[in-house]
Parts: C-alpha cells; structure tokens; sequence
C-alpha cells in the first residue's frame, strides 16, 4: 500500500455534551455519507499522539473508467479514564465522521492494535474503512474535504481532537490511443466472455438468440457491449439488429442478448466474439475472446416473401424531390372559357368602340379584360396547407420506406410494412393539395407491389392522365392490365384509346391549358396591335395564332365534356356483380363479377347506382361504392 494522505495535528476544542457524542458515535451510525465528488487523494499531517487520519490507494495514478479501491486508515491513541487504559471499542464510540467522502460510515472493516517500541507508552488503535469508486472523468482524485473528529476523558475532562486532510492529487489518465483496438468499447478492468446460441440447427433466414455473458475484474455493471459490426466474419455471416445493445446487470455478470439470422447457408459457425479492454494494472489492452459455436444452416423456404418476384419488378420509382412537390392543378370548364371567349368579346368591344370614336367603351373593354384574365389567375392559387420543409420532411420519409422495402426484399423479409409506410407518405401529400404524374406513379406501383390492383390502377390512370407520353407510366399499366385477373375481364379497346390520345395532342390538360393561354395571348395582342396600324403581316400573326388557341380550346372542351358525360373509373375493393339492373337481388353468372382494377365507362348516375361499360364491351349497374373516378371531382382536384 503507498500511502496518500499524512496526519493533521490536532487541537483541544470545548467538551461537547454526552448526548451529542453519543449520537456521533460509530456505534450508531448507519447511514452512508458520500463526498460531493468522489475525486480525490488526500494526505494527512501528523497530530502528534493523539489523531491520525491517512487515505491510502495502491496506484499512483488511474485511468477513466478504472474501479479504484481506497482504505481510511484512522490511528487513535488510547485515553487513561480512572487509571485504566480505554480499550479500542471504547475510543471508537468517542470517534466522529465530520465528512467521510466515499467512505461508509458505520463500523470499520478492519480494527487492530499496533505495537510500539516503548512498552509504558500507550496502545495506539488503527481503525480501517474501504471504498470502491469509479473514476469517470480525467480530473484530478481530491480527498481534501475528509475530517472526524475525536473525544477523549482526560484529567481535565472530555478533550475533543479533531483532525482533517490536507489537498494532495492522484493523477488520473485517459485510456490511451496508442494500440487501442479498432472495435474497442470502452472497457476498462480484466474480463473474460461467453456466448451461447438458442439453436444450432437452423435455415437462412431464421432468428438465432444470442447470449453474451460478460465478467470479471472492474465496473461490471456499467461494461458498454461489444462492437460487433467491427467483426467482418459476424456481419458477413449473420444480419445483426440494427442500433446499440442493451444490457442487464445479473448475478456480477453484463449479460447482452440480441437476435441474429444466417444470410446463406455456407455459415458453418458463430464465429469467436472479441471484447477488447484496457487492462489499467499492466497498462495494455488485451482482447477476451469467446469460443466459436458450431451451427448448421439449411436452405431458407422458398416463400418467405410470395410476392418477391411482383415486388421487384415493374418501372422505377419516382424519388425526384423537385418532381414530387411540383404541383400540376387540373383544369376547370370556366378557365377554359375565359382564356377562349373573354378576349374576342374585348376585342370586338374595342373594334366597335374606335369605329364609333368612343374612347370610354373601348376603356371598359380593356378593363373587363383585365378583371377576366385576374380572376382566371385567382381560381390558379392552390392551398397549400403543408410547409414547405414539411412537405419536404414527408417526401424524404416516403422515399426511405421505398429503399428499406427493396432492403428487406433483397434479404428475403417482407417488406409490406415499409411499402405501406412509404405509400402513406405520398398519400399524406396528395391530401396536402399535390398534384403531379410522379405522385400517381409512385403510389399505383406501391399499391401494385401491395396487391391492391384496384387502386394501383387507378392511381396509374390518373398518372397517365397528367403525363400521357411517360414511358414508366405505360409499362406499369401494361403489366397491370396483363395480369390474370384483370385480363381475365375481356380484352377491349382501353379506356384512354389511341383516337383519345390524338385529340389530346399528346399533352396533358394543364399543359394544353398554358399553350391556349399562350396562343390566346399571342392572337388578341396582335389582334389589338392591327387595330391600330391595319398590317397585314400582323394580321397574319392573330389569325394563326387564333387557329391555334381554337385547336387547343377544342380539344380542353372535347376532354372535359367526355370526362363529364362519360368518365372514367376503375372497379376498387373486392371483387364486384356486374348487374343487369339496379337490383342486389338480380342473379348474376361468375362471368358477370369484376375483378379490382376493372376500366368501365360511367354513362348514368341514378341514386346509388352507376351504368358502367368494360373495355370488354359488357354493360350493367355497379353501387357507387365499387368505383373510384379516374378524375377526381373539383373539390378533390385544385383547379385553374
């Protein structure tokens, strides 16, 4: 033992009452006092012959994370009371605890009588108290506010002695750098490990219960668990759960357990686990190693995920920020009328106006005009009830459940629940007021992959609606409609045919919508400006332009007018009975039942009930509730 701390003299003080001692005595005392900070070393002075107070530790200096083991050593010598000398128990009631830092107080662990040289002199009593502490950080270990205090009858009466410690340091060290392990944790002491597994004869695939029992010399309790995806072998054999492992503290060992799974079936074993620590004694760090268990791996079933094939298969997804959150509102039979019929009438106002010299109605044409044009732009503002780093927060959300479902796919695991949580991403911004052909996509691929075909094919419709010329979105609804159960309905003409597709000039409705407002602007601007020179050449400009806003116009009204008259919808949910009338009681044949993701027509509405027409050509009556419209209504749509 090296001792650290040195005695302090002491002085008389005044006789305290009897009761007060008493209530201070070792004897009584249960309590455990603990120093502000448990940091420090301490030296005490010499007193003399009466009190002596030493803290000793047998290092030097400690590291972080080191358990240190400290003694109290406390020398008393012994009193004369009526001419006999106080025994050891009797001078340990008159000692006091003024502050006992980290040491225990109540009755010391160890009490012996020291001999001395001079055998008239009187007995001195060593009193002993141990304490543990763990040093957590790299401050300097202070035993400084350490004091007891000591009564003794004397000739004159009780004597109060009291003695403290004076400031001395322990040098404490950081756990060094230098040949530190890579997959070291943090362990300081001496520790040995074991492992077991739940089960040794497994497929690939199936979870293994792995124990690590960790134990030995240091703060067991508190041990940080292995670093195991530092092994190579471990994470090239097993998948190993995600995030830091949580221990339990049984019976002095650091218990872990975790679940692991075989990748492939050429694992033979678990291979030797290593817990790296610093040994704080020898100053090096040394590695405990756990002995390799034996395993068999079979092949994994064949179905673990039945859908494997359907979920990797298909166009990619759209994950462009800038795509997602671009907004593309649908347009409105007004804005149509507006952009088509509002600048001739003002045009014809004016014409009239000059030709009558009356400057006052070509003014109010102008001006009715521009209150056109601004409540056409006002009907544009969409709401937005989302922020904008919001929209962006969910839109990364959806996109990490798309990589986690192709993760979980990859290694054999089901991945619905990451393809429902990216699918409710798009769909919490699609109530947000977005609209865009990447949006639909992406949720009728996730809906296909779900095996939900009725509203896959309606969120891919609705995609081809706003980009008809996407390659993606074609493939996606060719490998729809060629499925078994949709194609099992009859093989007709498709709801958007190619005669559709030619009237539409090959670009969605609010692309046509900015080329008529374009074209609109171009004509009646030149239109406005041959007013007043009478050139031909800009004549010329206005009538071309005015051919090309009456094309664009047609086609808007023709689309709009179809979609009113006729829309159309696809069968969702269940699979659903064509009736011959509007009747749940009218019989129907297997050959009448609509499989999800059926294309009808809608022709009528009457009540509940929709009379539908397949591509297959086949008529009848559905319940409202069987089908979704590709064209959403105006209150779920924005609109120009």
């Amino acid at each position: 033992m090296c001792p650290v701390s040195e005695a302090v003299p002491h002085t008389p003080i005044p006789d305290r009452s009897a009761s007060a001692r008493i209530g201070r005595a070792f004897g009584l005392f249960s309590a455990l006092l603990t120093a502000p900070a448990l940091l420090a070393q301490a030296d005490s002075r010499d007193v003399g012959e009466g009190l002596t107070v030493r803290v000793d530790c047998a290092r030097q200096h400690v590291y972080v994370g080191e358990r240190v083991e400290l003694t109290l050593h406390i020398e008393v010598v012994a009193a004369r009371w009526g001419g006999q000398i106080l025994d050891e128990v009797t001078m340990l009631r008159g000692l006091s605890p003024l502050n006992f830092g980290p040491f225990p107080v109540g009755p010391p662990a160890r009490t012996r009588v020291l001999s001395t040289a001079d055998a008239d002199a009187l007995p001195v009593y060593a009193y002993e108290w141990d304490a543990t502490i763990l040093v957590r950080h790299t401050d300097a270990l202070r035993f400084d506010d350490i004091a007891v205090e000591l009564t003794s009858p004397s000739t004159d009466g009780n004597v109060a002695l009291r003695a403290g410690s004076a400031a001395t340091t322990i040098k404490v060290l950081p756990v060094p750098q230098r040949g530190r392990p890579r997959n070291y944790s943090g362990a300081v002491g001496v520790f040995a490990m074991q492992v077991s597994a739940s089960s040794t004869d497994v497929r690939v695939g199936d979870p293994i219960q792995m124990t690590i029992n960790v134990f030995g010399d240091g703060p067991v309790e508190t041990l940080p668990p292995p670093n195991l995806t530092a092994d190579e072998e471990l994470v090239h054999s097993f998948r190993l759960p995600e995030g830091p492992l949580a221990g339990e503290f049984v019976d002095s060992i650091r218990r872990f357990v975790l679940t692991i799974r075989a990748r492939h079936e050429n694992v033979e074993q678990i291979p030797a686990l290593l817990y790296p620590y610093f040994d704080p004694v020898e100053e090096r760090f040394i590695i405990a190693r756990s002995e390799p268990i034996a395993i068999r791996v079979r092949p994994a079933v064949t179905t673990v995920y039945p859908f494997r094939d359907r979920a990797l298969s298909g166009p990619p997804f759209e994950t462009r920020a800038a795509v997602l959150l671009r907004n593309t509102p649908d347009v409105s039979p007004t804005a149509v009328a507006v952009v088509t019929l509002l600048p001739p009438l003002a045009f014809l106002g004016v014409w009239a106006a000059l030709a009558l010299r009356t400057r006052g109605f070509a003014l109010a044409a102008l001006i009715l005009l521009s209150i056109g044009g601004l409540a056409t732009a006002a009907r544009a503002q969409v709401i937005e009830p989302l922020s904008s780093k919001r929209r962006a927060e969910v839109l990364t959300a959806a996109v990490q459940g798309l990589q986690l479902a192709d993760d979980a796919v990859a290694r054999g695991d089901d991945p619905r629940p990451h393809l429902q949580q990216a699918a409710a991403g798009f769909r919490a911004l699609r109530d947000a007021g977005l609209r865009n052909a990447g949006l639909e996509f992406n949720l009728g691929q996730l809906y296909r992959r779900l095996e939900q075909p009725g509203l896959a094919m309606l969120h891919l419709l609705r995609a081809q609606r706003m980009a008809p010329l996407d390659s993606r979105v074609r493939q996606g609804l060719d490998e729809l409609r060629n499925s078994a159960a949709i194609s099992s309905v009859g093989r007709g003409t498709p709801v958007e045919s190619g005669a559709s597709a030619l009237l539409q000039l090959g670009l969605p409705p609010h692309a046509r919508f900015r080329v008529l407002c374009g074209c609109a602007t171009l004509t009646w601007t030149a239109m406005f400006i041959w007013l007043r020179w009478r050139r031909r050449a800009v004549l010329t400009i206005g009538l071309c332009g005015l051919v090309a806003t009456l094309v664009c116009a047609s086609s808007l009204a023709w689309q709009i007018y179809r979609e009113s008259c006729h829309p159309s919808a696809v069968v969702v949910g269940c699979p659903t009975l064509l009736r011959a009338s509007r009747a749940n009681t009218h019989p129907a044949t297997p050959e009448e039942h609509l499989p999800p993701g059926t294309e009808v027509y809608v022709h009528e509405q009457r009540g509940d009930w929709f009379a539908v027409t397949t591509r297959g050509g086949r008529s009848g009556w559905l319940r409202h509730t069987a089908i979704q419209q590709v064209r959403p209504s105006t209150a779920d749509y924005s609109s120009y």
